[in-house]
């Protein structure tokens, strides 16, 4: 529509909730949309393998912090939430949250970002066939093997609306240990 947002009217659209290194939860309310984004870089996982209770005990950390946080604002539930996660989690199928497509074992980290989706009946459409395009799925590439780590979660009820999901393949960074993939969606 006609709708515009001045980028000078900015504080009055946007609200920050919570803001520390690994979260950041922020209210927008504009006349174009009104919603709560999270963003999360959750702590590094390592595989099943060679998880250890030092490991487990700092996912658990990050979890249950942002966990209970996010329990402090009843307000979240008023309004759709958009979820940018750097999550470094495997996610297999789950069903209406986390689609087929080229999936994975879901570890634990997994299981814990599952309880992320489950709690703001989120989903993740770049994991769906018919909205994931034919890009690779995987946002990390390190030593050689393809992560699926980062995923944008929608709410539920956006699935029908969503068109395309995937990755961006044409993106250079600095970093050069690593191998990222920017995710999209529209």
């Amino acid at each position: 529509g006609d709708k515009k947002v001045n980028v000078s009217d900015i504080e009055r659209y946007l609200s920050v909730l919570i803001a520390n290194p690994r979260t950041l939860l922020v209210s927008v309310k504009t006349p174009v949309i009104i919603a709560h984004v999270l963003v999360i870089h959750a702590p590094w996982s390592a595989k099943p393998s060679s998880l250890t209770d030092a490991i487990r005990k700092k996912i658990d950390d990050f979890w249950d912090e942002l966990f209970a946080s996010l329990r402090q604002f009843s307000s979240l539930s008023s309004y759709p939430m958009i979820v940018f996660a750097d999550s470094n989690a495997r996610l297999g199928p789950v069903e209406n949250k986390v689609g087929a497509v080229r999936d994975d074992v879901t570890d634990y980290q997994g299981n814990r970002f599952c309880e992320l989706l489950n709690m703001f009946s989120l989903a993740v459409p770049q994991t769906f066939e018919g909205i994931h395009d034919s890009g690779p799925t995987h946002t990390l590439i390190k030593a050689g093997t393809s992560h699926r780590i980062d995923f944008i979660c929608v709410p539920e009820t956006w699935m029908s609306r969503a068109v395309k999901a995937g990755s961006m393949q044409d993106i250079t960074l600095i970093h050069e240990a690593l191998s990222y993939t920017h995710l999209r969606a529209h």
